[in-house]
């Protein structure tokens, strides 16, 4: 398990989007820190507790580098909620969602130029998936995050 929570972390590291991880990955993963915990004695318990330290390392940082990621994906427009953990929706909903703005926001009308899949708007409305030449009214904000890519270009009315 220690090696799959190294690769997890390291694919995350290594990669710019927020990874898919496994169903039951996490809760794989908070029984076999609870196993580590379990009290073995001798070289065997001392060893678990360093394998212990270091997976909680590990986790720790895979965690931060996840939060950025989100925190970064929901600025620019294209959080895919459907890679989000649970915990992390909690952690969505509590800190990242206290810089939307309020109801009645400004839309832009956009074709998209691109595939989108799916994103949560600055409004925390899911917006998507949308395919090439699709039509959609979109947030400010996110349309012209969209725009600027070159994903999607402004309809005027």
């Amino acid at each position: 398990m220690y090696r799959r929570i190294l690769d997890f972390w390291i694919a995350e590291r290594e990669s710019q989007e927020l990874q898919r991880l496994p169903d039951g990955f996490i809760d794989e993963v908070n029984r076999y820190l609870e196993d580590l915990g379990g009290g073995a004695e001798g070289v065997r318990g001392s060893l678990m507790q360093e394998e212990l330290k270091r997976a909680k390392t590990a986790l720790a940082e895979f965690r931060l580098l996840r939060k950025s990621k989100i925190c970064r994906d929901f600025l620019s427009g294209t959080l895919d909620p459907g890679r989000l953990l649970e915990d992390e929706k909690g952690f969505f909903k509590e800190k990242v969602s206290e810089q939307a703005p309020a109801e009645g926001t400004k839309k832009i009308l956009a074709r998209l130029l691109g595939d989108v899949p799916p994103f949560v708007g600055v409004d925390l409305k899911t917006y998507g998936p949308y395919k090439t030449e699709d039509v959609a009214l979109l947030p400010a904000q996110n349309a012209e995050a969209l725009i600027k890519r070159g994903i999607a270009a402004e309809i005027k009315r």
